[in-house]
């Protein structure tokens, strides 16, 4: 019995904090979720927080790329009230 015991002991003992899991937690390491893993960008309609890269906004469908102005034909931010080549607004 006491070889069982000895097995058992050793083996528990071996295994904490080596990323299996176990009686006392282990597994992963704990990764924070807070921030997002790319720069967010807001959304000019509802101020909400975007990845970079989107091309509309996931709260309300907002596009957030550029713009193209239908005066001049130059590119302006989706959140420019004028075009920022001609002042036509947008």
């Amino acid at each position: 019995m006491s070889f069982f015991k000895d097995l058992m002991r050793n083996g528990h003992q071996n295994r904490q904090g080596d990323g299996r899991g176990g009686h006392h937690g282990g597994g992963l390491p704990y990764r924070d979720q807070s921030q997002p893993t790319a720069p967010a960008l807001s959304c000019p309609s509802c101020a909400a927080a975007n990845l970079a890269g989107s091309r509309f906004c996931g709260q309300c469908g907002t596009g957030l790329g550029a713009r193209i102005c239908g005066a001049c034909s130059a590119e302006r931010p989706a959140s420019a009230k004028f075009c920022p080549n001609c002042g036509t607004a947008a």
